[in-house]
């Protein structure tokens, strides 16, 4: 009998997906942190990523960014919109030389910069990431970025929003629906460090062990609205003799935390305030927070929320952008925007009832669920390897 021959085995290579990212840069922020997330946890076997930084600063989130992952820096410094022109012209050589199947862009700059330049070179794959409702267009006076956003609406692929309200926005703006989806924020449940107590956390900064703890997790931007924080504290402090910290942790503006520093001057609230400069090293703070306030004016979907109710913290944020799609009247406190007396009723509550906040703990860590960052990144993922298709 003749011998069958031996199958052939056929090693099929896989051709990775080559992606550029485009952001203005990797300092420490929402957005920039979701990004560095989503880049680092793509298998580099499967994924041939490039980065494009717009501004002169990498960003102190930077150092953690993949080894494997190339970035390409602007090459003339931000002196002038010559220097802009010119810097979006090396880019624009830059995507025609390398061709990468999908550009993503996170944030306006880089979406007039990278979505143009995708146009220009007539590519087929531009995607957009929008993390904020519009509002931010309004203070563009001199230059028309609503208009040449909607123009880039109309070329792109796809839209990506990051909760209802922001898709809600962008149809109301002129999207085309058909392009458009939700894909929530991710957040790494990570592990506390476990090697200071929350006694010494708090007595290293000068809290007391009794203090009831508020944590306000937002960069100092007068949207933000860490006033109306200030003024709930104020009433709250008359009609409570129990003791409470509150804990703005972010940088920003000098201006506008000087003005904060003066309302609270004002008011005879400095006790109950501490102020701490943006950091990557945020679990010592949550690791002391009794409860999350989100108070800002405008916003598309919360980071800090979910940061918040990953680690069953309990919140109160206002009732604005996707807001409502991390915290409820179940697991937290829902108020209306700028109103400072449902605010400090809200504080109140928790800080006179140990029984309703470990309840609204309890939940929303099981609510914090759909926010997972494996969630965030594997529906990423689908929507490149669609893209591909």
């Amino acid at each position: 009998m003749l011998k069958s021959k031996p199958k052939l085995k056929i090693k099929r290579t896989y051709r990775k997906i080559h992606i550029s990212f485009f952001i203005g840069s990797l300092g420490i922020g929402g957005t920039e942190k979701q990004l560095l997330n989503l880049i680092n946890s793509l298998d580099k076997k499967k994924f041939k990523i490039d980065l494009y930084l717009l501004m002169k600063e990498k960003g102190d989130l930077y150092v953690d960014l993949d080894s494997s992952v190339r970035v390409f820096l602007p090459k003339y410094k931000f002196e002038s919109i010559l220097s802009h022109f010119l810097n979006f012209i090396v880019n624009y050589f830059r995507i025609s030389k390398t061709r990468p199947e999908i550009i993503h862009c996170f944030l306006p700059l880089a979406y007039l910069m990278g979505g143009l330049i995708g146009i220009l070179n007539n590519h087929q794959n531009i995607i957009m990431s929008r993390r904020s409702l519009n509002d931010y267009q309004k203070r563009f006076k001199f230059f028309p970025v609503r208009r040449i956003e909607l123009f880039l609406h109309k070329k792109i692929k796809l839209i990506i929003a990051n909760s209802n309200a922001v898709k809600k926005n962008l149809i109301d703006e002129g999207a085309p629906k058909e392009k458009l989806r939700v894909i929530y924020n991710g957040f790494i449940n990570t592990k506390y460090n476990h090697k200071e107590s929350r006694a010494k956390l708090k007595e290293s900064l000068a809290i007391k062990r009794n203090s009831f703890v508020f944590l306000v997790l937002a960069n100092l931007i007068p949207y933000k609205n860490h006033k109306l924080v200030i003024r709930a504290a104020d009433l709250l402090r008359k009609l409570t003799k129990k003791n409470f910290k509150i804990i703005f942790l972010g940088s920003g503006q000098r201006k506008y935390k000087l003005s904060l520093k003066n309302m609270i001057k004002e008011r005879g609230v400095e006790d109950h305030f501490i102020f701490k400069n943006s950091t990557k090293k945020i679990n010592n703070f949550l690791k002391i927070t009794d409860v999350g306030i989100s108070s800002s004016l405008e916003e598309g979907l919360s980071n800090s929320l979910i940061e918040f109710i990953s680690l069953g913290i309990p919140t109160i944020a206002t009732k604005v952008g996707g807001n409502s799609e991390i915290t409820n009247n179940r697991n937290g406190f829902l108020i209306e925007s700028n109103n400072e007396e449902q605010l400090m009723k809200a504080m109140k509550s928790f800080m006179l009832d140990k029984k309703l906040q470990n309840k609204k703990s309890l939940i929303s860590k099981n609510d914090s669920k759909k926010f997972s960052l494996n969630k965030m990144v594997e529906n990423h993922i689908a929507l490149y390897k669609e893209l591909r298709n």
